[in-house]
């Protein structure tokens, strides 16, 4: 004759595997806090055009697809929403877009 198992459930466990899940959460958060001013750092990176001139915030850029004949540029639609402004693709690729 074979003695039923019981399976006992201690809420010791529990405790130990939500403090673990407490200190798995802290040093997630300390290590983004450390290695965020290393990221930022590295965050200037210069952009060029396709003539290979480093970009001007004091400039006007159209931006045109890579390839031809796929579409025209990005031109920026008022939707009257909280968003300001709705990105499309021109389907005519005479079209720049909105510089």
């Amino acid at each position: 004759m074979q003695k039923a198992q019981t399976r006992e459930t201690s809420t010791c466990s529990l405790a130990k595997s939500s403090s673990l899940n407490m200190l798995f959460l802290l040093l997630l958060q300390l290590l983004a806090i450390t290695t965020l001013p290393f990221s930022a750092n590295n965050a200037t990176q210069l952009v060029y055009d396709t003539e290979g001139n480093v970009l001007s915030s004091k400039q006007n850029y159209y931006i045109l697809p890579a390839k031809r004949a796929t579409g025209g540029g990005l031109r920026a639609l008022p939707t009257g929403l909280r968003c300001l402004h709705f990105v499309f693709q021109e389907r005519n690729e005479a079209v720049f877009g909105t510089a």
